[in-house]
């Protein structure tokens, strides 16, 4: 008789066993779950800050680039000392050089300086679309580099390519890349948003999970090991 209690007891510690295992490994796993999403959100969101942050700057340095550029070009033919103008001559060059730069990795990408190929619907447009942005950036660079090409005889400040300049810089230009900058900041914040949204939701859904595992898992397991415990006191008081 006692052997068949000790197999009867065995048997039901290896049942209860696996109904606790497998309860609490479903609890454990949902939980893991959310853990890798709450992981995977947070990633995004670190990894949507690191392109985003370059974008925004280096669109804000396009911007005053704009201005500067005309600036040095108007101050290169106005000037009529060499020396002065040699030296206004390399900043102007430099700016050229930075905003053809800057330019070529807002609309192609640049590993360098983490700015992503990848670009929205509605910045693609402004670039692309009605505005023409990326064709009237490349136009202005034209113009500022073949002013630098003219001889010095030629060069005085109401010359047509200066005056061109001037124009599309004080107001037209300066305009489309101030919105090139708001339309990155408004979809960094966008993303920003979205994403913490996420996060949000995911922290309701593990409290929502906790309270479900304590309520439907946990409890229900105190109440089987409680039950084997009195069932095994009920059959040892048998036996004795």
């Amino acid at each position: 008789m006692w052997s068949s209690w000790s197999l009867s007891v065995s048997m039901s510690t290896f049942g209860l066993r696996r109904k606790l295992t497998l309860r609490y490994g479903i609890g454990l796993a949902l939980i893991g779950v959310l853990f890798v999403a709450s992981y995977v959100g947070l990633t995004q969101l670190i990894h949507s800050q690191q392109t985003d942050a370059p974008t925004i700057n280096v669109s804000g340095r396009q911007r005053m680039l704009s201005q500067r550029v005309s600036l040095l070009a108007l101050r290169y033919a106005s000037v009529s000392d060499p020396t002065e103008r040699a030296r206004i001559a390399d900043l102007l060059d430099q700016a050229i050089g930075l905003m053809a730069s800057s330019h070529q990795a807002l609309t192609n990408g640049s590993e360098a300086l983490g700015i992503s190929q990848t670009q929205s619907l509605n910045v693609e447009d402004l670039y692309e679309g009605s505005t023409r942005l990326s064709g009237r950036v490349a136009e202005y660079l034209k113009w500022a580099e073949g002013l630098r090409q003219l001889p010095a005889g030629e060069l005085r400040p109401d010359h047509p390519l200066l005056l061109q300049m001037l124009a599309q810089s004080e107001k037209p230009l300066l305009a489309d890349l101030n919105q090139a900058v708001s339309l990155y900041e408004a979809e960094s914040s966008s993303r920003v948003g979205q994403l913490a949204q996420v996060q949000l939701y995911l922290l309701l859904v593990a409290l929502g999970l906790i309270l479900l595992e304590a309520g439907f898992i946990f409890r229900l397991m105190v109440e089987s090991i409680v039950n084997q415990v009195q069932e095994l006191q009920r059959s040892s008081a048998v036996i004795r």
